[in-house]
């Protein structure tokens, strides 16, 4: 049987190893709404699937000061020498 989670996170990875290093996801509002939310709402795929599905539950369910841990700070970059 394959193991869903192993088989997403291996994806999830491939997919973050072609952005290049200090890429960050900033859309206008408009780009929001025209490729993100709208496609979400009509069940169609999100573009490069960049934007990811959170357990809305376990993300509420934590204090705000607790949700940032975990997730990387941009130290990476700076320590290596890409701004």
């Amino acid at each position: 049987m394959l193991d869903f989670q192993s088989s997403y996170t291996d994806c999830q990875s491939e997919i973050l190893t072609e952005f290049p290093i200090g890429y960050r996801f900033l859309p206008t509002d408009e780009e929001l709404v025209t490729h993100y939310l709208s496609n979400k709402v009509f069940y169609r795929p999100l573009p490069a699937h960049v934007a990811q599905d959170i357990d809305s539950r376990e993300f509420y369910s934590k204090a705000p000061n607790s949700i940032g841990r975990g997730m990387g700070t941009g130290k990476t970059e700076k320590r290596n020498g890409v701004q």
